[in-house]
């Protein structure tokens, strides 16, 4: 069995907590796939304080190769594919040196309830099997 989780934008980059993901499986006898949506986009969070935490509380910058930079670094191997915004699209092929992990750049901005579903609609259509 393959678990899919997708992680919202602002939550959980926000409390830069992702801990509670690994107690929700139990033994590892099942496969989990891991796809954090990055809340920054052109270096600002579109809501709420996490470009400034990720920036004093993560060590990092606020930019989607910052949000990339503390999965990686607090959280190794956890993440199995970063969905970033097309609008830093500059910072693709430095995230994707980084390491191994897949990167799909989506529109991530949210801004009507059909726009939200249409991009989890992307996100599971590009990872679940057909």
């Amino acid at each position: 069995m393959t678990l899919r989780f997708v992680i919202a934008p602002v939550r959980t980059a926000a409390s830069g907590n992702t801990s509670w993901m690994l107690k929700t499986s139990g033994p590892r006898r099942t496969r989990w796939v891991v796809q954090p949506v990055s809340p920054i986009v052109s270096g600002a969070a579109l809501r709420g304080p996490a470009d400034r935490m990720l920036q004093t509380i993560g060590g990092g910058e606020a930019s989607a190769a910052g949000v990339v930079a503390h999965y990686r670094g607090r959280h190794p191997g956890l993440v199995d594919a970063f969905v970033i915004d097309e609008r830093d699209a500059d910072q693709a092929d430095a995230i994707r040196a980084g390491g191994p992990e897949t990167l799909v750049l989506l529109d991530t901005v949210m801004t009507s309830h059909a726009i939200r579903e249409g991009l989890g609609a992307a996100i599971l259509a590009r990872f679940l099997p057909a």
